[in-house]
């Protein structure tokens, strides 16, 4: 769908403040919008199409759409998110955002590069104030994919007040990730999720720097996928809620990546982190290391969402974008497998 007025809200934010380059002319051609630029006495023109919010899946569907179209099409959307700007540069296509980031390059001589655009300070990151209610209503909203987040339902599913429920969800409305709908108050307050890839984004970057306790061990074993969904699993209970596996194991039972299970990582609650690893260990065989561990026993100090739907060797798995968080923090093809998650299974 092409919005004409978002578009050009798109290209005018990226030629924001460039001296010498002006907006000359828009106008619809066979239900297109085309746009006319003037830089250094010389004029471009594009056809703009609007992708919408700007998520990875959404860019996918555009670019298959415009296979073959000319070189002059530049994609429009709210605010394009990391993972679909690196599906961009993939494919050296022209994009620009309503928030201010473009990427622009046609002969002769214009050249438009804001890939990172200005924020002000109370939307920065690291402006965000994190606290176990907001981490908590953040991933239950992004895992089970809502897009309204009502007051009430958001405090009975994580046993947090009314009163705080709102106060986070006041705080995300001020960040533009959420929107107030409808005019009640209390309980009844609903909202829309709007922005569902910068809240993931910030997220994201704060739980994967988050400190936890770990229990190093090693095993020899092969296949290590296999011992979680068998020995482990059998020891550990496969119905119940209080572990769960996360990264490589994860991510092989969620959306698979790679070819085999490099480290195992799972999360024990944090009462099962104090009494039962050590047990744990000795029954399946795995001795303490201080290096070189193939299975690593993370505390978890927060509620476990589990992904539903499990496999037939049936093993809980932690909630999608708690899995993201974890990849990312493994760096280099860890962060590959993040994105590929993001894009397979959360789609923004």
């Amino acid at each position: 769908m092409r919005v004409k007025g978002d578009s050009v809200a798109a290209l005018a934010a990226a030629l924001r403040d460039l001296a010498g380059v002006e907006l000359k002319k828009v106008d619809e051609q066979d239900g297109q919008t085309r746009i006319v630029v003037e830089a250094a006495g010389q004029r471009y023109g594009f056809t703009a199409v609007w992708v919408g919010h700007g998520w990875p899946s959404e860019v996918r569907d555009a670019l298959a759409r415009l296979e073959g179209a000319p070189d002059d099409v530049v994609l429009s959307a709210k605010r394009f998110s990391p993972g679909a700007i690196s599906i961009l540069r993939s494919h050296g296509a022209h994009w620009a955002d309503v928030s201010g980031q473009a990427r622009i390059i046609m002969p002769p001589g214009l050249l438009i590069v804001r890939e990172s655009a200005l924020r002000t300070e109370q939307e920065a990151p690291q402006a965000v104030r994190w606290s176990p209610s907001s981490i908590r209503i953040a991933e239950l909203a992004l895992h089970e994919g809502l897009t309204e987040l009502h007051t009430g339902r958001l405090a009975e599913r994580t046993g947090w007040s009314a009163a705080q429920v709102s106060k986070v969800l006041k705080m995300f409305d001020q960040l533009g990730w959420t929107e107030q709908r409808g005019g009640k108050a209390g309980r009844a307050t609903r909202r829309g999720l709007i922005a569902p890839g910068p809240l993931l984004d910030s997220w994201a970057a704060h739980v994967a720097v988050e400190r936890r306790r770990k229990e190093l061990g090693h095993r020899t074993i092969k296949d290590l996928l296999r011992f979680a969904q068998t020995e482990l699993a059998d020891r550990l209970g496969r119905e119940r809620q209080d572990w769960a596996l996360t990264t490589w194991a994860g991510l092989e039972l969620t959306a698979p990546f790679a070819t085999a299970v490099p480290v195992l990582q799972l999360y024990l609650s944090k009462e099962r982190f104090d009494i039962d690893t050590g047990e744990i260990m000795r029954a399946t065989g795995i001795r303490r290391v201080d290096e070189g561990a193939r299975i690593e026993f993370w505390e978890a100090d927060f509620p476990l969402i589990i992904q539903p739907g499990r496999p037939p060797a049936g093993v809980p798995v932690v909630s999608v974008p708690r899995l993201y968080a974890d990849m990312l923090v493994l760096g280099g093809r860890g962060a590959d497998a993040a994105q590929h998650l993001r894009e397979t299974k959360l789609g923004f």
